[in-house]
């Protein structure tokens, strides 16, 4: 596996209401959420420099409604879910609004209950680790832990903030060091 994609489900209930919902808090889209879902399958359809054969999904709701609507555009390509990507567990911070946790979060807290980063990041990594052993180029639709998780995987500077249904191309070049391009 020399190339993957990756993306950011669509807006979610949760995060219209500001509410930290990670691997325990299953949202679904809102209205906009579903309209940003099909904006990112049109565009994935008319980038002619994206192949992909399988389209992963967390099996989270937010983010199978959005691989749903990439999939109605690409039928023939295989479809299923892969529980490595869901979002991070984050315990009792489920469902709290998101300005309670963030100062807990910003100082690197693990969250009581849940996943630490390590484990998360080791969950992560193994799924990468699967993906590689099957496919040649995934297209993998999850959440923003996930693509932040990938990043910091990968040897990739963190974003601070990934947007809803941002589209990611991870590419490892010639001197086999990853790239991220957002398209």
């Amino acid at each position: 596996m020399k190339t993957f994609y990756l993306a950011r489900h669509g807006e979610s209930q949760s995060n219209l209401e500001n509410l930290c919902a990670g691997g325990g808090y299953d949202s679904p889209l809102t209205s906009l959420g579903h309209e940003q879902a099909k904006s990112l399958a049109q565009r994935i359809k008319d980038n002619k420099d994206i192949s992909f054969d399988v389209i992963i999904h967390s099996g989270m709701q937010r983010a199978h409604e959005t691989a749903k609507a990439v999939h109605s555009h690409f039928p023939h390509i295989h479809f299923e879910k892969h529980e490595s990507f869901m979002e991070h567990h984050v315990g009792d911070w489920e469902g709290q609004k998101w300005a309670d946790i963030a100062p807990l979060w910003l100082k690197g807290e693990n969250p009581p209950n849940g996943e630490t980063w390590g484990d998360f990041h080791k969950r992560i990594s193994s799924g990468y680790e699967i993906l590689k052993s099957r496919y040649k180029s995934p297209l993998i639709i999850a959440h923003g832990g996930i693509v932040k998780a990938t990043h910091d995987t990968f040897g990739l500077p963190i974003e601070d903030h990934i947007p809803n249904t941002s589209l990611y191309r991870f590419e490892k070049n010639d001197n086999l060091k990853w790239t991220a391009t957002l398209l």
